[in-house]
Parts: structure tokens; C-alpha cells; sequence
């Protein structure tokens, strides 16, 4: 259940969290809180992330204090100036339905959980060459 709050300060977006059984800021592709100064806040599942020029991001902080890219949805996690396209999940590059890295010349990388893979399909596609890759391991390469 999704719920919309509004007050004098701001508009809140969230959903109902069944597990924690609370509600958590959420709204797809769309700010979840938005200011009355302007400002506007994005939130996925209760995680922020934030919107630049390069793409979207969540910084979460792990054990070593530093931070992490991440990202939960069907947008790029990151887009690069050159407009090559990037998916990441979990600290790893990952995407379930498509190729995780899209390069701005066309060749595309298929990765599960940090490792190339494309099960019976080439995981690398450069140019004319298609390399086959399960689960990391490399198992061939057909030019075309």
C-alpha cells in the first residue's frame, strides 16, 4: 500500500514495508520528498539515491567507512559523458535482463552478480566478435 503525505514544509511519497511493518519513503524514477524550498529527495525501497549529470546513484557506506555505488531499478546506475551505460546491484555489476555495460559505440557486456555471463548467448559482444562466458568462466569466441 502506498500512501502521500503532505505538510507545511514538504510532500512525502512512501510505501508500506510489511516485514519492518512500517512505511518507507519510496517512489520510482521520481522524487520521493519534495521541499517547499525546491529541494527534492529520491528514494527506492527507503535507500536515497541522487540524480547528476553522470547518473544515478546510492552511496551506501560499508564496514571500511567508505561508499559504494548502487542502484535498484531499471535505470543505469551510472551514464558516462561518452554515453556508455552501466547496471549495478549489491556492489557488483549486475543485471538480470539485458547486457550490464552498454557501450556509446554499441558493444555490450552481459554480467550476473559481479561475473560475465550469458547463459547460451555471448556474454561480450565487441564489434564482430562474441565471446561466451558462464558464470565467469570463458568458454569461447565466434567471429562473424
Amino acid at each position: 500500500m502506498y500512501i502521500f503525505l503532505i505538510s507545511q514544509e514538504k510532500k512525502v511519497w512512501a510505501k508500506r514495508c510489511e516485514f519492518f511493518k512500517q512505511y518507507i519513503k519510496h517512489r520510482k524514477n521520481k522524487p520521493s520528498v519534495e521541499w517547499r524550498s525546491g529541494k527534492k529527495q529520491y528514494y527506492f525501497d527507503g535507500d536515497e539515491y541522487f540524480i547528476t549529470k553522470e547518473g544515478c546513484f546510492v552511496l551506501e557506506k560499508d564496514y571500511q567507512n567508505s561508499f559504494a555505488i548502487n542502484f535498484k531499478g531499471t535505470l543505469p546506475s551510472i551514464i558516462y559523458p561518452n554515453g556508455t551505460k552501466e547496471w549495478w546491484a549489491n556492489r557488483k555489476l549486475h543485471r538480470n535482463n539485458g547486457p550490464a555495460i552498454e557501450y556509446s559505440n554499441g558493444d555490450k557486456e552481459w554480467w550476473w552478480n559481479g561475473k560475465r555471463h550469458n547463459y547460451q548467448n555471448p556474454a561480450v559482444i565487441i564489434g564482430n566478435k562474441q565471446y561466451f562466458f558462464e558464470y565467469g568462466e570463458f568458454l569461447k569466441c565466434i567471429i562473424k
